[in-house]
């Protein structure tokens, strides 16, 4: 089963649209298939929810918060919900074959990669966070953006776990992981308010019975008194259970539980699992919508268009996807020439001896595949970025400190993309000559193929490194980043010219 995780952005913007657009077409740009959006005004804030691989996911999580610091100011902004930045949460959430141990990884990754790449201030939370005091998000937001900015320099109780101990205009950010959650409204016929909240104590686990569950009565119903539930975890309080129970309590008071609604998007699981209780189903079957493969969210759909949608754009008049994008594409097909050498060679009684060694080159191959994947349209982002930031006003002194900084931060993204091209190229290359020294030698020249293309890669990304570090101010920054490209150039040329070496020994005949 393919990997996909979801990220359910909150962002400390609710009125303006056009912003709210641009994120989510940031999201868009870098593979991740939007699933929802909510704003409100009054908070001042809303929450951009989608989904995809999570090397994907981390990539667009990224360009996203690319995006808001260049233009959300937390020092002028004002909402009733509590917030300490412009990317104020990011809570990553299993969906599909991952585990929340392995999303907790991708919320760690993502946070240094905030840090490091926007120089951000990052928090950890949730089951990602790395101090237990921090678990609770509302505990990191204590004080608002005003508070934590007089606290985070002097306080190490409020020291971020990665990035500057400084904020800037657009503040810190919160990074989680999380398990799915389950929100629904309950109508409970025959009680008043008091017997409602008496049904809602005895459930909450705070108060009552149910762990994993948060209840509180909901608003003024005319009619019946309405009961707001949350299952936080699923997986260890079904959806089924928690029915079951409000039933119990509500009839020992002389109630009953009316119409349900589920509020938002649930994961399909919990569906499945109440489905088998109520109709008593040992496994729940295979649907027509399972065979023909229809709402499938496979990792390739998000991670790049069709190749003939792609080179349609490639070739057109628009900016992206460019070359950086086509560096990183020569590398994916690096890796899954690499992958595919490997699996002509798995399972054949000629080469028995080195079995685990290409099952174990096949995965790694095809993680290299994924990641570089994700780095095709991340550099369309990280593109995109840069010449939102250049479109920035500069009128007047503040604005053109604000421009000046958006344009530094964009590019550093734009060359962290190129550079994290080169660091998958540099594996898949050392994969391809794996495959070229123990693979099927009826495969030699597909394993020969992956060099010429990791090679041309890695050349193709260092370029893209050149040109993007000639905008840095910091000259000293943009020589160490060029040096860093070039000495991985050259570990590639090494690492191609002995694939090629080992290839052609084959071809002829030699070891």
């Amino acid at each position: 089963m393919n990997a996909i995780i979801e990220c359910l952005a909150n962002v400390s913007e609710g009125r303006d649209a056009s912003l709210l657009a641009d994120l989510a077409a940031a999201v868009e740009a870098a593979g991740a298939r939007m699933i929802d959006q909510q704003a409100d005004g009054e908070q001042h804030r809303a929450i951009l929810r989608f989904g995809g691989h999570p090397a994907v996911v981390r990539n667009a999580a990224l360009a996203l918060a690319a995006l808001a610091v260049q233009r959300i100011d937390l020092r002028r902004h004002q909402g009733t919900h509590p917030r300490i930045g412009a990317v104020d949460l990011l809570p990553l959430v299993p969906v599909a074959g991952i585990s929340l141990a392995e999303v907790v990884d991708q919320a760690r990754g993502l946070a240094q990669d905030l840090a490091g790449q926007l120089q951000l201030p990052v928090y950890l939370a949730g089951d990602a966070a790395l101090r237990p005091e921090r678990r609770d998000v509302a505990s990191l937001r204590s004080g608002d953006y005003e508070g934590l900015a007089a606290d985070i320099g002097g306080d190490d109780a409020r020291a971020p776990d990665f990035g500057p101990r400084a904020l800037g205009s657009a503040g810190a950010c919160i990074v989680s992981a999380r398990a799915p959650r389950v929100h629904l409204l309950l109508e409970i016929d025959g009680l008043d308010r008091e017997g409602a909240e008496s049904v809602a104590a005895a459930l909450d686990e705070q108060t009552g019975a149910l762990m994993g569950l948060e209840c509180r009565v909901h608003g003024e119903h005319p009619a019946a008194a309405q009961l707001a539930m949350s299952l936080t975890q699923p997986e260890r309080l079904p959806l089924h259970r928690a029915l079951d129970w409000a039933c119990q309590e509500a009839e020992s008071r002389g109630g009953r539980v009316g119409t349900m609604r589920l509020l938002g998007l649930v994961p399909r699981a919990v569906l499945d699992g109440a489905a088998m209780h109520r109709l008593r189903l040992v496994a729940m079957p295979r649907t027509i919508e399972d065979m023909l493969g229809i709402d499938q969210l496979p990792d390739e759909a998000m991670v790049a268009a069709p190749l003939g949608d792609f080179l349609d754009r490639l070739a057109s008049a628009e900016a992206t996807p460019g070359g950086g994008s086509v560096a990183a594409l020569a590398g994916a097909l690096c890796a899954a020439l690499t992958a595919m050498v490997a699996g002509l060679t798995i399972g054949r009684e000629r080469f028995a001896a080195d079995e685990a060694r290409m099952v174990a080159l096949r995965g790694r191959a095809e993680g290299l595949r994924a990641r570089l994947q994700a780095l095709v349209l991340a550099d369309s982002a990280a593109f995109t970025a840069v010449m939102a930031a250049y479109q920035l006003p500069k009128d007047g002194a503040p604005e053109a400190a604000l421009r000046r900084d958006a344009i530094q931060a964009a590019l550093r993204l734009a060359t962290q993309v190129p550079l994290d091209t080169l660091d998958a190229v540099g594996e898949a290359l050392t994969a391809a000559l794996e495959a070229a020294v123990q693979g099927n030698p009826s495969a030699a020249s597909d394993a020969g193929v992956a060099g010429y293309l990791g090679l041309a890669a890695a050349r193709s990304a260092a370029l893209n490194v050149e040109i993007n570090v000639l905008g840095l101010r910091d000259l000293e920054e943009g020589d160490r980043l060029r040096r860093q490209g070039a000495a991985r150039v050259r570990e590639a040329e090494q690492a191609a010219d002995e694939i090629e070496r080992r290839v052609r020994a084959r071809l002829a005949g030699g070891a």
